[in-house]
């Protein structure tokens, strides 16, 4: 079996298909214990007040990006990253 494919599923087995929901920004402790367990977890609402998350619109974004070159990478899943 491919290693990675291995690795995935492993992975899968291990952290199950749930994701820790947060309504409020962690604190730098609760934050870097996510990421010492490598756990997925969203901030619903946390880019409300950025300024990207208002300008930002796919009018915006295609005369931003015109003539821009962009690399896609996909995994051996079909993922694009």
């Amino acid at each position: 079996m491919d290693p990675i494919i291995e690795m995935l599923k492993l992975y899968e087995e291990l952290n199950g298909p749930n994701i820790t929901e947060l309504r409020t920004e962690p604190s730098a402790l609760e934050f870097m214990r996510f990421v010492a367990l490598s756990t997925p977890f969203v901030v619903r609402g946390a880019t409300s007040q950025w300024k990207a998350a208002r300008l930002w619109n796919y009018a915006y974004l295609e005369e931003a990006m015109r003539g821009q070159t962009v690399n896609v990478a996909v995994t051996p899943r079909g993922f694009v990253v």
